[in-house]
């Protein structure tokens, strides 16, 4: 689950447009790997697979602070996937949690609470 800047990093290839992340994403699953999901911040999340080709978009925020997305992004996936086994919804919901993340200061306190959670519009 690299984010834009890694998966650059890894395949040594742009990912500048959409086009171009899933060109590099595409070198990966030729290389073996199953299952690749991309954070693209403010572009949304791609997840590509064997006949899987899924860009679900952002949420529009105001970002007062990034730090911790990706931490808030992954720990909100690996609880829905773990819990429901969708992982498209999953990727929804921690698109829409790493969101609200961004809107607040600081790491694990900028992250919503179980309650805070359950208000939160994953559309």
């Amino acid at each position: 689950m690299p984010n834009e800047s890694e998966l650059s990093l890894l395949t040594g290839m742009p990912v500048e447009t959409i086009d171009d992340v899933r060109n590099a994403t595409s070198a990966l699953l030729e290389a073996g790997v199953k299952n690749v999901i991309v954070t693209l911040g403010s572009r949304g999340v791609l997840w590509m697979a064997e006949g899987i080709d899924e860009l679900v978009s952002a949420h529009t925020v105001q970002a007062r602070d990034t730090t911790g997305a990706g931490d808030a992004f992954i720990g909100c996936f690996s609880h829905y996937l773990v819990k429901t086994g969708n992982v498209l919804e999953s990727l929804r919901k921690a698109n829409r949690y790493a969101a609200d993340s961004v809107t607040k200061l600081g790491t694990q306190t900028s992250y919503a609470t179980a309650e805070e959670l359950a208000q939160l519009s994953y559309s």
